[in-house]
């Protein structure tokens, strides 16, 4: 089979990494990979903000933590969405949405932009397969995407980089894989597909 589709269909979500960071020219290839990813009319406004500093990984799952606790789910709360809600409410629960990877890479994209999340997903994807193709494991997050209207979340962005007119689209954490996943994807039973 083809190279490149043989990485996509070994690619996994991987939550649970070790706590060495990631080489700094993994990352950049991985980071250059989203770049390079296809945008709206090329315009190319996906911002990547990379987060490798313990102290501030910390300090974004405390306040993720506090306004995840401030939301009140309903019937309609997606069942992803109302999980991370409850456990943000459980004291002893260690909430870490990120799964501990060393490395967080933020998307964001300018407030309003028609492909803002679609731009942002194209570039995780690239992301996601360029990691694999290292030897490196990710996960797509969505937690900082749920908080994008929450003030305290936007306030604590905002002084690691994330611009008054932009929006929080997506989040990839990074790392090295603490063992290996099964390469033979799983049975799809969902995602139909309808030839004419």
């Amino acid at each position: 089979m083809n190279k490149v589709i043989d990485v996509i269909m070994s690619r996994r979500s991987v939550r649970e990494y070790t706590q060495e960071q990631v080489d700094e020219e993994l990352l950049t290839a991985v980071i250059e990979a989203g770049r390079c990813a296809p945008s709206g009319g090329n315009a190319q406004l996906t911002h990547f903000i990379v987060i490798q500093n313990p102290d501030v990984l910390s300090e974004l799952i405390r306040i993720s933590k506090i306004e995840f606790a401030k939301i009140i789910p309903d019937e309609n709360t997606y069942a992803s969405l109302r999980s991370t809600i409850e456990h943000a409410h459980m004291p002893d629960f260690h909430f870490n949405y990120m799964w501990w990877a060393p490395t967080l890479i933020v998307t964001a994209h300018k407030k309003g932009h028609t492909n803002a999340m679609a731009d942002s997903v194209c570039a995780i994807e690239n992301m996601t397969i360029a990691a694999e193709s290292l030897g490196l494991g990710s996960c797509y997050i969505n937690p900082p995407h749920w908080l994008d209207d929450s003030e305290g979340f936007r306030e604590f962005m905002y002084t690691i980089g994330l611009g008054k007119d932009e929006t929080v689209t997506a989040s990839l954490a990074l790392g090295y894989p603490a063992e290996k996943s099964p390469k033979q994807p799983p049975e799809r039973k969902g995602n139909p597909v309808t030839y004419v």
